[in-house]
């Protein structure tokens, strides 16, 4: 065997022991990186937590559980202080609190686990916390609102936002913020995640004992307004059940409030649990929302139609029904196509605003009913809430 014969497998050997020890070499510049960049996010989480904790006291605190700040922030993304600081980061947040004008009531709320339209998306903030800290919870793992960003996108936009943020009140009470308290505490251990999760669902759990929720004390005028937003921001295009807020509002005044957790009566309560039904199932809840619950808010169709017919068009109802008034007015109504529970469902039947019904049916009544209500002047849509043109 002559010289290089010899010396082949040794210099085949000494390649395989340097090609391993560059990629172990490799593999721990990997993990130095990794650790190098976790070290530099635990440096800015510690800054951003002390301030914080400094500059968002009560009534402006935005992190209420030890270690929730740290556990928010350590997944939040960095950001680049460099090229520019907006979005949902770290690095927004830190220069907001380094702002000479940083005002608690003001700015706190931007500097919180939502970011308040500043620092991101109060949405994008609790989908995201979501995600994270639910993703892996028994019986929150499979719900679309994590699946998806985008269902728990379109889920969220309609929920009630305070625009401003308080630990302390947002414990509790139907809004995002209130979502987000619960979020930011399910990110600091798996035992609290089991805890906390089903409170921040965008389609609340339907049970008395969920806490963000609004209690009995709720004024009315506030409770229309989180139900419209609900309807409205659920039931679009077509599924559509009102044209314009206050035509919603106009609507809503006239309802009883209902009980927390009402799933049926003609209620405000009602209609908003069913509102969030439709988050998710347009088609089977939208004709539940509108104005006359379509027999699930309500015994029919007919009982909030004549109630409504009745303040909108005052002079006209009582020409219509001189007699009998309002029970006068539904015994005629019982007549009409659409008067029954579920009339409004159907495809063909679906109570819409887009487009407008027309023809002899209860649907094209209630439609310029609520217009009259609305509008408080209008003979055109008085005479077709009682079976003129175009409901002839």
């Amino acid at each position: 065997m002559n010289r290089s014969e010899s010396c082949l497998p040794i210099s085949r050997l000494a390649s395989r022991l340097v090609l391993g020890a560059l990629g172990l070499m490799l593999a721990l510049g990997a993990c130095l990186i990794d650790e190098r960049k976790y070290d530099q996010q635990l440096a800015l989480c510690t800054d951003y937590c002390t301030q914080v904790e400094a500059k968002c006291t009560d009534p402006y605190t935005v992190y209420d559980r030890p270690g929730a700040c740290m556990a928010v922030c350590l997944q939040m993304d960095p950001g680049d202080s460099f090229g520019g600081v907006d979005g949902n980061t770290v690095a927004c947040r830190l220069d907001r609190l380094s702002q000479p004008g940083f005002e608690a009531s003001t700015h706190c709320a931007q500097v919180g686990p939502g970011g308040n339209g500043v620092c991101g998306s109060n949405c994008e903030a609790l989908c995201t916390l979501r995600r994270q800290a639910c993703g892996a919870i028994d019986g929150q793992s499979e719900m679309l609102d994590i699946v998806d960003d985008a269902t728990c996108e379109h889920n969220c936009q309609p929920l009630p936002d305070l625009h401003s943020f308080n630990t302390t009140r947002d414990r509790t009470g139907d809004s995002v913020q209130c979502r987000l308290v619960h979020a930011a505490e399910s990110m600091v251990s798996h035992a609290l995640a089991v805890e906390h999760c089903y409170h921040t669902q965008t389609i609340p759990f339907p049970g008395e004992d969920v806490p963000c929720s609004d209690d009995q004390s709720l004024p009315k005028e506030e409770d229309c307004q989180k139900y419209c937003g609900l309807a409205m921001g659920a039931c679009q295009n077509e599924f559509a059940v009102y044209e314009s807020l206050p035509q919603c509002m106009s609507v809503c005044r006239l309802l009883d409030q209902g009980l927390k957790g009402d799933q049926g009566g003609d209620s405000i309560r009602c209609r908003r649990y069913h509102s969030y039904s439709a988050l998710g199932k347009p088609i089977e809840h939208c004709t539940h929302t509108g104005p006359t619950g379509d027999g699930h808010c309500g015994s029919g169709n007919c009982p909030d139609y004549c109630k409504i017919a009745k303040e909108g068009c005052p002079a006209a109802f009582a020409e219509q029904f001189p007699a009998g008034g309002v029970d006068e007015c539904q015994q005629r109504c019982a007549s009409l196509d659409g008067a029954v529970p579920d009339s409004f469902r159907d495809r063909d039947q679906r109570y819409t605003v887009h487009p407008p019904p027309v023809g002899n049916t209860l649907l094209c009544r209630t439609y310029h009913a609520i217009a009259a209500l609305a509008s408080k002047d209008s003979t055109t849509e008085c005479a077709a809430a009682f079976g003129g043109a175009p409901c002839q």
